[in-house]
């Protein structure tokens, strides 16, 4: 019914009806390929520094940092370290930008960047999201 009320509407195109689908179904895809992930930094303006280029480079729609004590194995040894834990939300499609951005501006040898999908994110920001991240 809808499919024939669309058509109706504009004057029975099927082809624009199918393109107006296929625009549709991208967004969607989209919309559905928002991703949360997190990095550990070695100081604050680190962290900051990486924060600020995935914003103004549309990498990420937004970051969040705060500090954390980090018990890890390095080159067989046990250490103990405060780190600064860099979170922030992006598209799935941006992740290998994000990952080489955040590689360029880390201190560290191996940054080890994080990613999993939020289970339940409101449509209003996941349209922020892919707003945000669209260069």
């Amino acid at each position: 019914a809808r499919a024939s009320r669309w058509l109706l509407d504009n004057d029975g195109d099927r082809e624009a009806f199918l393109r107006h689908g296929r625009d549709l179904g991208r967004q969607l895809r989209r919309l559905a390929s928002v991703v949360e992930g997190d990095v550990a930094c070695g100081s604050p303006e680190e962290a900051d520094r990486i924060a600020r280029a995935l914003v103004e480079q549309h990498l990420a729609a937004c970051t969040q940092r705060w500090e954390v004590r980090s018990l890890y194995r390095w080159r067989r040894e046990v250490a103990q370290a405060p780190e600064w834990l860099l979170s922030f939300r992006t598209l799935e499609e941006r992740i290998g930008d994000l990952e080489r951005a955040v590689r360029e501006h880390h201190a560290y040898e191996l940054p080890v960047l994080s990613f999993r999908v939020p289970r339940r994110l409101g449509l209003e920001a996941r349209l922020w999201v892919e707003g945000c991240c669209t260069p």
